[in-house]
């Protein structure tokens, strides 16, 4: 009989004592890579061949008594791993791999024959994580086979197997890159994100679970008719809908959110959106980078504007709850991407307080902002007009805004006063002597004179 090495890939203790108390005379190989250990082993061999096989493969059924025939005996003979051609099953000519001194790749340093017979892979390493993404579940893991199966669902794993000759990479298998194979190699490598990591491939064999929905409302006149077209827009799709109504405060009512859906991301979707029609509600976050929430993009026809403010957001649960809303944006406070895809059109003016108070609270974050985009988002909400709507208010609103800004001097302590409906109705009343009658019935047009009007 030919001599035995055995490849211990790691992680696979019980199979590897199976195979040295067969083969007594085996040798145990530690593996680095099938390159460098089939070479190892050839070179420590007595015999005309040698087999190399490994601690990752099922050798119950194998026939060892194999020999190659006479016109077969210079190649390296190769058995499939699984589903994998480039197995990692090795029957080598000793003396012919000897004999070649230039260092070159597996299959490039002897003509490999392709065995049709498969030897059964063992399973790799099963992790169920808990966390919202693969770079933050890898420290918590421990890896000791080739690669581990990352899954955030039960039961999730598919039909694959990877080719170890050679880079072993990330393979996702499904959308958001729930699903992965993830090579030990890869847990020293991968931070902030899983692109960190050279090797990368997708597979595409599980669908994902859609994320849930949340509508967040807070008085604003269009809201039922808001829902109702978000009913309408969501139509067959299998996304679960909740309303939060009446919470005071932004934190509050993200939480409040928050805590009612179930997927780790939602989709908030705040009562002054009219969502896109088209929107893709099948879209999902990307498990590959550290959690943050997703920002799209809306359309507003008073200032003519497109860009994060009243869009949709797919917020991650975790980092909602965690919150402890003392910034002046909820949103950016916390790791977030901006998504340019349209999320619907912004329906903050149809009526006067909600239009103040929507410009009121925007621009107190674009004036406290010194980058060249906010200046200019920020002129355009002082400058806007649409006469055939409650745009006077929403200017009137952005003006109060600035004036507020420099009255405290930017003091983040005075700014956070905006979070909070009661204070920006108070602000209201004492800014422009109304009452609160007032403010429910407040007319279409100038809230003051335009001071600025020639």
């Amino acid at each position: 009989m030919f001599d035995i090495f055995i490849m211990d890939l790691g992680g696979h203790e019980p199979n590897v004592k199976y195979l040295t108390e067969k083969f007594p005379h085996a040798k145990v190989l530690r593996w680095t890579d099938h390159y460098n250990t089939v070479h190892r082993a050839a070179a420590q061999s007595r015999t005309r061949y040698t087999w190399v096989i490994s601690s990752c493969c099922d050798y119950q059924n194998f026939n060892f008594d194999y020999e190659p025939d006479p016109t077969q005996a210079d190649y390296l003979h190769v058995w499939p791993s699984g589903t994998q051609r480039f197995g990692d099953t090795f029957l080598v000519p000793t003396q012919r791999w000897l004999s070649i001194t230039t260092r070159k790749r597996l299959e490039e340093h002897l003509a490999p024959h392709f065995h049709r017979t498969s030897v059964p892979r063992l399973k790799w390493q099963y992790i169920m994580y808990s966390e919202d993404t693969i770079p933050e579940a890898l420290p918590h893991h421990t890896v000791n086979t080739p690669y581990a199966w990352y899954a955030k669902h039960p039961f999730a794993t598919a039909d694959h197997d990877p080719w170890l000759w050679r880079e072993q990479p990330i393979v996702s298998f499904d959308d958001d890159n729930a699903t992965c194979l993830v090579p030990r190699a890869a847990h020293g490598t991968v931070r902030d994100q899983c692109y960190d990591y050279k090797w990368l491939e997708r597979q595409n064999y599980f669908d994902v679970n859609l994320l849930d929905i949340v509508y967040i409302s807070n008085g604003e006149s269009t809201a039922q008719s808001n829902w109702e077209h978000l009913n309408r827009t969501v139509g067959k799709h299998a996304n679960t809908i909740y309303w939060i109504d009446g919470v005071n405060g932004r934190r509050e009512a993200y939480q409040a959110a928050a805590r009612a859906c179930t997927t780790d991301w939602f989709f908030a979707v705040f009562a002054k959106l009219r969502v896109e029609q088209f929107f893709n509600w099948a879209w999902q976050p990307d498990r590959w980078q550290h959690s943050k929430h997703y920002i799209f993009y809306a359309y507003n026809p008073i200032t003519d504007q497109t860009y994060g403010h009243m869009a949709m957001i797919a917020y991650n649960r975790r980092l909602v709850l965690e919150h402890d809303g003392n910034g002046l944006d909820f949103t950016l406070d916390q790791p977030h991407a901006v998504v340019p895809i349209l999320s619907g059109n912004a329906t903050y003016c149809s009526d006067a307080w909600m239009a103040w108070r929507t410009a009121f609270r925007e621009c107190v974050k674009l004036r406290n902002d010194t980058a060249e985009v906010s200046r200019q988002r920020l002129n355009r909400w002082l400058t806007a007009d649409r006469g055939d709507t409650y745009s006077d208010w929403s200017r009137q609103g952005a003006r109060d805004a600035v004036e507020y800004w420099e009255s405290v001097k930017g003091d983040m302590d005075q700014l956070r006063n905006t979070y909070e409906w009661q204070w920006l109705s108070d602000y209201l009343f004492q800014r422009h002597n109304l009452t609160p009658d007032q403010l429910r019935t407040l007319p279409r047009g100038r809230l003051v004179p335009d001071k600025t009007a020639n």
